[in-house]
């Protein structure tokens, strides 16, 4: 009976060291695996995402989208032809290089990025009562000027060493009744940096006070220039190109080794940890059990009787004796 129940504890102890061993390896790969997916999200790089419209023009110096395509404005409405004006367009009409008094509207600045094409456009308005500029012209501070123009004006637009305007050439118009011309080219800035562009018309006088017109010798061939500054900012950095999977490991290799070894290292020692953690509750639960006796020895009680028998058998062969 004895042996049976030894033979009981030792199957419980082993099941009991089976337990402990599969727990142990469970908590030893819990910890492996979420100890490499934190590695892997520190090590290896997001990819960036770019949401980049193939159709998306490019930026103006009007801090508004254009296309590459140079659409000068049509002409404002207007409300009825004045007489003067329709005196002027008859005189041009019939050949007459008669002067009408005229304004000029152009950008004070314009916001151009290094090697994007930006939009730049100037009108001149020879109606008797000239709408405000910002009407007329885009931009962020539009301008005017007074001045004096013939039927036919040429106007052109200069920019310094580092700017490129298409067309680059004087370009002649003629009014028409509208009583508005306007131009516009393609800026493309070589430099970041303070630029200036110049505008060109010829010809054209400058008005004196009450709207006169002061007329010099040789005022047909007169050329009136308006400088406009051009804020041209650098492009920005390129996003960086995704990386794959495996060029991201292969690029942090030694990261990743380092991180391993020491995650190597705390398994190693959670593992010796949790062996001797092991011994030890199983120390303590051997401590509080009773203990048991020897296969060999006789239960208690049955060797007294086994004596007494002996004695007495002694005993009675004595006494026959």
């Amino acid at each position: 009976m004895e042996r049976v129940n030894s033979a009981d504890g030792r199957d419980r102890g082993e099941t009991t060291r089976g337990d402990r061993r599969a727990a142990v390896m469970a908590v030893v790969v819990v910890f492996t695996g979420a100890l490499a997916i934190v590695i892997l999200s520190l090590v290896l790089p997001d990819r960036p995402h770019r949401n980049v419209s193939a159709d998306a023009p490019p930026t103006t110096g009007y801090g508004t989208p254009s296309r590459t395509e140079v659409n000068p404005p049509g002409p404002p409405r207007t409300s009825s032809a004045s007489p003067a004006l329709n005196e002027f367009i008859g005189d041009c009409r019939n050949g007459v290089d008669a002067w009408k008094a005229a304004q000029v509207d152009y950008p004070k600045t314009v916001a151009l990025e290094k090697g994007v094409p930006g939009i730049y456009v100037a009108a001149i308005d020879v109606r008797d009562v000239p709408l405000p500029p910002a009407q007329v012209i885009p931009g962020r501070d539009p301008q005017s000027a007074a001045i004096a123009v013939q039927c036919l004006l040429s106007a052109r637009l200069v920019g310094d060493g580092s700017m490129t305007v298409d067309p680059p050439e004087w370009v002649a118009r003629e009014f028409n009744p509208a009583g508005i011309l306007n131009w516009s080219w393609s800026v493309t800035a070589g430099a970041p940096g303070s630029r200036s562009l110049r505008l060109e018309l010829q010809p054209a006088i400058v008005t004196g006070k009450a709207g006169l017109i002061a007329i010099p010798g040789g005022a047909s061939q007169q050329t009136l220039t308006y400088v406009t500054v051009a804020d041209v900012s650098a492009p920005p950095a390129p996003p960086a190109e995704p990386r794959g999977f495996w060029q991201g490991v292969a690029d942090s290799w030694k990261v990743i080794s380092a991180v391993g070894a020491g995650a190597a290292a705390a398994v190693l020692g959670a593992v010796v940890w949790l062996r001797k953690l092991g011994v030890e509750v199983h120390g303590l639960r051997k401590a509080w059990q009773p203990p048991k006796p020897a296969a060999d020895e006789d239960p208690p009680g049955e060797g007294d009787a086994g004596r007494s028998e002996e004695e007495g058998v002694t005993r009675s062969l004595g006494e026959r004796e």
